[in-house]
């Protein structure tokens, strides 16, 4: 039966299930030992080297510009300098083109531009390696496909985007899935959910938060509202967390923002900001605990050893849970505010609500389940690991479900009109599948071409709102002005966007496609970055497989007297120092070898066999 597995591509973590019929439940893959990986990547400082991701890749020499973190945070994501700016979460230099942010990493003595997506892809190329190996099906390789998770309130751009690189890592996307979506899947696959109670999942993960109200029956699973905002998350009360450390601390300040350049260079700054935050999040987990009263943030790692005097500071910090309870209120706040939006988009009030989903592992946090509880004024669901839930209703939709799922559209689509005001036409909480037409009309006679601007957001000013392409449509005859013009949008099951066109009184039907300069870039990227993917597969292969062949050969030369007469030794050495040791010539030193020792035979029958499976793997 075809495997078809549940991604669940996290800003912070990440991780990768599938249902398994024997078992009839959902398996997470395991790495080592937890069900989930940090997204993070590391780029080696030459091409040739191998890509690193996941505990390996937070491991690798701290020092190095070449770690990337939480790329999910700008995937699809048009920015500005002044947001970048004062963006205290990004660890990495950058630089931003056309809108477009870029990871600036050193590789062969050169600065190389690493964009979101191609980040996003290299992870979902681990997930996706760890998976096959992990059930040991080879043949996947070649016939991956998935269900991505994707945050309620990602824009079309950041669809794209993420489909995008699951396309470079060599994944079939079958659907992309609302994050709470996923996360209720899962909750009434486990019969926790009750035929007809509304339901409001909380997804507060590492960058992102999203709320989703849900109605359950034994046919449908309706989605009646969402909200989310894609730039908070557990990352954000980290960060509270270093303002204060460097607020009651002017000394350190100077040790992690570069500011004084008599005291240390910018690089230095920028590894002390990075160790501050990672162990600020060390100790942010520890307030899960309901007995942890305060918590101690490490800077030994953060301020050298023979600067501590210098600063008059011991080598950790303090944080009471009442000073974190004080960190974390403007942001408890703003996810207050948000569930209130969520509400208020259909008149749902809190009291109707059933039940509350916990989501993402900053919901473990003590003082965000008490917000949620007093807010609801009941305790909140937790019945499955907060960090999984997502991924198991992932793989579940993966698999196929005998209730009709609906969703929503998370942000309202229109066109410009009138040069600057922006007309909806798919408005945000409208259920998808969904197509809805507008009537445009030509603005003068004999126009030969009508210019239409697509946007998305819910500003009444389309500059306000994020642009997501133009397209023009030739008017071959003339007409008179007020000639009718009818757009049709669609969106699909998985929520990608296209836009269709039909021009009234000529009898012709277009069909036209919203690709601006960045979705074009994106396409060029995809080509470029699936061909470096198969290359590095290949050369990946390549070594295994001269790995392999060395071992074995080893298991040989220790099994068997050589005789001085036959010259092994020399054509063994001649074969360590190839780049690339082929099948054909392993095949004959054996045959000469089964001939000359028969009492071996068995030994070399086995080594033959194992020949074989890394001549299929090769394949």
């Amino acid at each position: 039966m075809e495997v078809v597995f549940g991604i669940d591509l996290g800003t912070t973590n990440s991780s990768i299930g599938y249902y398994d019929v024997n078992k009839q439940s959902v398996e997470v893959i395991k790495f080592n030992n937890d069900k989930f990986t940090p997204s993070v990547v590391y780029y080696p400082a030459k091409s040739e080297q191998d890509i690193i991701c996941g505990v390996s890749a937070t491991m690798m020499n701290k020092r190095s510009k070449n770690i990337i973190y939480e790329a999910k945070r700008f995937i699809g994501r048009r920015v500005n300098p002044n947001e970048i700016e004062n963006d205290k979460s990004l660890l990495n230099k950058i630089s931003i083109e056309d809108g477009e942010l870029f990871y600036e990493i050193e590789q062969d003595n050169q600065i190389k531009k690493v964009s979101p997506v191609e980040v996003s892809s290299q992870i979902l190329l681990y997930l996706k390696q760890q998976a096959i190996n992990s059930i040991n099906n080879k043949s996947l390789s070649d016939n991956f496909k998935a269900v991505i998770t994707v945050p309620a309130n990602f824009s079309s751009e950041q669809r794209d985007a993420t489909a995008a690189a699951a396309e470079i890592a060599g994944i079939e996307v079958i659907e992309l899935v609302n994050e709470p979506t996923a996360a209720a899947i899962a909750y009434d696959k486990s019969q926790t959910l009750i035929n007809g109670g509304k339901y409001m999942v909380i997804d507060f993960g590492g960058g992102t938060f999203d709320v989703s109200i849900v109605t359950v029956s034994d046919e449908e699973f309706i989605v009646n509202a969402t909200d989310g905002d894609t730039h908070l998350g557990g990352k954000d009360i980290d960060i509270e967390m270093m303002n204060y450390l460097l607020e009651n601390n002017e000394q350190l300040e100077k040790y992690v923002i570069f500011q004084d350049k008599s005291i240390r260079n910018e690089a230095a700054c920028a590894r002390s900001k990075k160790r501050l935050l990672h162990n600020c999040e060390l100790a942010k987990i520890l307030f899960s605990n309901e007995e942890t009263n305060d918590v101690e943030v490490s800077l030994s790692d953060v301020v050298p050893e023979k600067d501590l005097e210098d600063i008059q500071q011991e080598v950790s910090m303090v944080i009471d849970s009442l000073t974190f309870i004080e960190l974390c209120d403007p942001l408890f706040k703003r996810i207050q505010q948000t569930i209130e939006r969520a509400l208020n988009k259909k008149g749902i009030h809190k009291e109707e609500i059933k039940d509350v989903i916990l989501v993402g592992g900053p919901t473990k946090l003590c003082c965000f389940k008490k917000m949620i509880k007093e807010f609801f004024g009941k305790q909140p669901l937790t019945t499955i690991d907060t960090m999984l839930a997502v991924c198991q209703g992932a793989a579940y939709k993966a698999f196929g479900t005998d209730k009709h799922y609906t969703d929503v559209v998370p942000i309202s689509l229109g066109v410009c009109n009138l040069g600057v005001l922006f007309q909806k036409i798919i408005p945000s909480g409208t259920e998808i599948p969904v197509v809805k037409e507008k009537q445009l009309m030509t603005a003068i006679d004999g126009q030969k071409t009508l210019s239409i601007d697509i946007y998305e957001g819910e500003k009444d000013i389309c500059p306000e709102n994020l642009k997501l392409g133009n397209f023009e449509i030739q008017i071959d005859k003339p007409q008179p002005k007020k000639t009718p013009v009818n757009v049709r949008f669609i969106i699909d099951s998985s929520g990608l966007f296209t836009v269709e066109a039909k021009i009234e009184g000529l009898g012709i039907e277009k069909t036209l496609i919203v690709e601006d300069k960045k979705r074009k870039r994106t396409k060029e990227m995809i080509q470029s970055l699936k061909q470096q993917v198969q290359e590095n597969e290949k050369r990946r292969k390549e070594v295994e497989h001269k790995n392999g062949l060395l071992m074995l050969l080893n298991g040989l030369k220790n099994d068997i007297e050589v005789d001085s007469q036959f010259v092994p030794d020399e054509w063994y050495n001649s074969m360590c120092h190839k780049k690339y040791s082929t099948i054909e010539e392993y095949q004959s030193v054996l045959k000469e070898l089964s001939t000359k020792y028969k009492h071996l035979e068995s030994v070399i029958a086995f080594m033959e066999n194992e020949r074989e499976n890394w001549e299929k793997w090769m394949k």
